[in-house]
């Protein structure tokens, strides 16, 4: 009987995805400062630009995990579709802005 009620109780717990993944807050204030290293590093050293991917990892994983065929889904259904768009602009947002570094270097010859 013990046992019996162990499984009754925890098979009442769900367990939440979104506790675990970063806030909307959390993953534009990542993708600002990603964004802001990506254009200096586009404007300064270019080759250097894959470093601006490093204050971005919380968004890239979010963006990897909406792929995943159960997070994703679990995702989309607590924080709605919107929480995955928003995820994917901010990870445009950082390749834009390092492509604008890119764009106008000084001391580069036109």
């Amino acid at each position: 009987m013990p046992c019996f009620l162990v499984i009754l109780l925890t098979a009442a717990a769900a367990a939440e995805v979104m506790d675990k993944e970063p806030s909307l807050s959390e993953i534009w204030m990542a993708a600002a400062l990603a964004a802001v290293l990506a254009w200096f590093l586009g404007r300064r050293f270019p080759r250097l630009g894959c470093l601006a991917l490093v204050p971005s990892l919380p968004v890239l994983m979010v963006v990897e995990e909406s792929y995943d065929k159960f997070v994703g889904q679990a995702i989309v259904r607590e924080a709605g579709p919107g929480y995955i768009a928003q995820a994917h602009l901010a990870i445009g947002l950082v390749l834009l802005a390092y492509a604008s570094g890119l764009t106008r270097r000084p001391g580069v010859a036109r």
